[in-house]
């Protein structure tokens, strides 16, 4: 029995890196790898917030920069995130048994959206792990270094996960001392690696202070997830309240919350959809073969749906001239797009070159070159009033080369929910001299 378990669990693993790189490889863009690119930079000794920027705590990227220190390929980065959720999926077994299967089709279903490599992935991870602590280890000490752990991944979700605890165990003080006790450790351990490497300031500006900022500018609510999630979050709200016993449906119920705000986008959506199949599963009894016959024939049609007809899967190719992206797969359009950016910075890579773009981190990490505050030119990344703090960084450039994306640009000038920060674009578009031009990217030097 053991021995089909780790069979199992082995066919489970190599599902999850086949759906990273294969069946849902149109999702490796943006998010992934930002986040393979924040891994990476640590992987290289850089800090987070002070050399590159991140608006979320910075564990997960501390996680996955481990296998990165002995091949910072890609491929090694989706690896890692394969292993977290093959863990994942066997504590779910140790907790739901063959529900997992129905809790995988969730996961999974149809996109493959909810695996993609970012530190929500990683929280939903560490969530998995409370639940089955709750149930199980029963230790306040430990309980507590997962909350902290949480908010070491994402503060927004680690503040609310906690609050249960404030409430449940106010009165049992020995344990809320425990609690408290565990989660002040890990994130006591960031705080003096921030302040010793010079970078707890701009962490508190970034991941706090910018959160207003953050949501501003980047907040989608009234899409068609928004009221999924509402309709849903209020059968969670009910379901918790007949169940109010439970903690773990606290637990579930805020994090949702962390998922889910400010982006109602469809991303979010799975991630959160995962959650509540959780919290409904719990008590609910289902057969082994209907578990089966609902979740393989659809899984499938995943696979087939992700691959094909979203991500047109005829039109690919590797990217094995490309380093650290050898297996990388990608549509030959947006190879297309790369090979532009490629070709004007080829031009200009021995001068004093900043890309203004989504593809920055992209072209940074395949130039095997430290990542700089533009990795991830989005709005409200950089902190409390960090447009403006950038342009008065820009203001003090001399010879300087800015290669811009103009159609990140233009999108988001007509687009007011697109995350481009066209401000600071804008700024050196009107400040500086246009020299050269390649299709939609412009190249401007500024003096």
């Amino acid at each position: 029995m053991k021995y089909k378990k780790v069979v199992g669990f082995l066919f489970l693993f190599l599902f999850f890196l086949l759906a990273l790189c294969v069946f849902g490889y149109h999702n490796n863009q943006f998010d992934s790898i930002w986040n393979y690119g924040y891994s990476y930079a640590i992987s290289r000794g850089q800090v987070p917030y002070r050399d590159f920027s991140m608006v979320s705590t910075p564990l997960y990227s501390f996680v996955m920069a481990i296998g990165l220190v002995f091949w910072s390929n890609n491929l090694m980065f989706l690896i890692e995130q394969a292993v977290l959720l093959t863990i994942m999926f066997y504590f779910l077994y140790r907790l739901y048994g063959v529900k997992i299967m129905l809790l995988l089709l969730a996961f999974c279903f149809p996109l493959f959206q909810a695996l993609v490599p970012t530190y929500n992935t990683f929280c939903l991870f560490l969530l998995v792990l409370l639940i089955y602590a709750e149930k199980y280890w029963k230790n306040g000490y430990v309980i507590g270094v997962i909350l902290g752990l949480l908010f070491c991944t994402k503060q927004t979700i680690g503040i609310l996960v906690f609050l249960p605890t404030i409430y449940y165990l106010i009165k049992n003080r020995g344990e809320f001392c425990l609690r408290i006790l565990g989660f002040i450790t890990p994130v006591l351990i960031l705080v003096c690696y921030l302040a010793f490497q010079g970078a707890l300031w701009n962490f508190i500006d970034f991941c706090f202070l910018g959160l207003v900022d953050f949501g501003s500018n980047n907040s989608k609510v009234f899409t068609l997830w928004f009221y999924l999630f509402l309709v849903l979050f209020i059968f969670m709200i009910i379901y918790t309240i007949k169940h109010k016993e439970n903690i773990i449906n606290y637990y579930i119920l805020f994090a949702s919350v962390g998922l889910m705000v400010p982006i109602f986008a469809y991303y979010h959506f799975s991630a959160f959809f995962f959650l509540f199949m959780i919290m409904f599963l719990q008590n609910v009894q289902i057969k082994k073969k209907f578990c089966y016959l609902i979740s393989i024939p659809l899984l499938l049609f995943s696979c087939f749906y992700s691959f094909f007809l979203i991500g047109n899967g005829k039109d690919t190719n590797f990217l094995s001239d490309i380093p650290n992206f050898n297996y990388y797969l990608m549509t030959s359009s947006s190879r297309g797009e790369l090979d532009k950016l490629v070709t004007i910075y080829y031009k200009y890579k021995d001068q004093d070159v900043i890309i203004l773009g989504f593809q920055n981190t992209f072209l940074k990490i395949a130039e095997n070159q430290d990542l700089d505050l533009y990795n991830c030119l989005c709005r409200g990344n950089y902190g409390y009033r960090g447009t403006e703090k950038m342009i008065n960084r820009i203001k003090k450039y001399k010879n300087k080369i800015f290669i811009i994306n103009m159609a990140d640009y233009d999108t988001a000038i007509r687009d007011s929910s697109h995350q481009f920060d066209f401000d600071i674009a804008n700024y050196v578009i009107e400040h500086s001299e246009k020299i050269d031009a390649y299709d939609y990217y412009y190249v401007y030097r500024m003096e």
